[in-house]
């Protein structure tokens, strides 16, 4: 029961211990007596045809170590996690990928990614039949970034300082990385007099129209017309001259095959988001967690084990109720 409420639920193990009213060490060994062989069970990771990889940060950086981070593995088709490993790396993917029978690497035909030149050439050594997409939100994410990059680096050429809250360009830093369809008529008007305003050579209004190219691409119905609107963001990136946007559009161009390849498999690594937020809350309750381990075997039993806990039966009363 111990085991359960700390996976199942996801209480801190100290919580439990004291509502058994026994210490935490007694608590924890009987969670990895009971959650090892759960975790440890070859079917749970069974049949898995689309994988996500994403990275999280396990610890914070102190005094005396640099932040730690881990590489969660995730079933994208039931949004189960099958492993945690330590580091960020190649080696970190493939190591755990080797490990795995080869029936299991035949059968993953999709592998999601951010763009992590790491876990492209672990997928494309250890998974070389399956398809590596990029996630549209991590390719939007990189835009936005190029767009606040411009908007100080013209705030600091015109200005002289970094962006205050009278300056015009910081005003609308956030409507400059929403979506144009989410704006309303007066925020049309106000970002528009903004660039008038703090963009004289126009540098900012360049990054907003590739930016806004990009996003139109994930709209595209099919792969053809999706690389139509990569063909123009590039074309934008060539003539506006910004050297951001620029470079932009080398990252893009490195990454256009598994960019486009999602038009083909349609997943994103959507779930492994979500995993993340599952991680950070658990971290949360814990209040941090520093055994790889222990760290390890929380986050399977919460999110990488089918529990079938029965529900608790409901007491039959009299209806309606007899004084007497």
């Amino acid at each position: 029961e111990i085991c359960r409420l700390v996976g199942e639920e996801g209480r801190s193990v100290a919580s439990v211990a004291r509502a058994f009213g026994v210490g935490w060490a007694t608590a924890m060994t009987a969670v990895r007596d009971h959650g090892r062989p759960l975790v440890n069970d070859p079917r749970r990771i069974w049949g898995v045809r689309a994988l996500g990889v994403d990275e999280h940060k396990m610890l914070a950086a102190g005094p005396r170590h640099r932040s730690i981070f881990a590489t969660q593995l995730v079933d994208l088709d039931r949004g189960r996690l099958l492993d945690v490993v330590p580091g960020r790396s190649a080696k970190s993917v493939s190591s755990w990928l080797d490990q795995r029978t080869g029936y299991f690497r035949a059968k993953v035909a999709v592998a999601a990614i951010d763009p992590h030149a790491g876990y492209q050439r672990a997928l494309r050594t250890s998974l070389p039949r399956a398809t590596i997409t990029v996630d549209p939100f991590h390719l939007i994410k990189l835009a936005n970034a190029c767009i606040d990059d411009v908007r100080r680096r013209v705030q600091r050429e015109t200005l002289g300082h970094r962006g205050r809250k009278d300056d015009p360009l910081y005003g609308v830093r956030r409507l400059l990385t929403r979506g144009w369809e989410r704006l309303s008529e007066h925020q049309e008007e106000r970002l528009l007099a903004a660039l008038r305003r703090g963009d004289p050579f126009d540098e900012v209004g360049a990054a907003l129209v590739a930016k806004e190219e990009l996003r139109q691409m994930y709209a595209a119905g099919s792969p053809a017309s999706a690389r139509d609107h990569l063909e123009r963001f590039y074309e934008l990136a060539r003539k506006c001259g910004v050297g951001e946007v620029a470079r932009l559009s080398r990252t893009v161009r490195r990454w256009e095959t598994p960019i486009l390849s999602f038009f083909v498999t349609g997943h994103t690594n959507a779930k492994s988001e979500a995993q993340n937020l599952i991680t950070e809350k658990l971290r949360r309750i814990a209040h941090g967690m520093r055994n790889f381990e222990n760290y390890r075997l929380r986050l399977l039993l919460h999110s990488g084990v089918q529990w079938d806990t029965r529900p608790t039966a409901r007491i039959r009363g009299r209806q309606p109720r007899l004084v007497a």
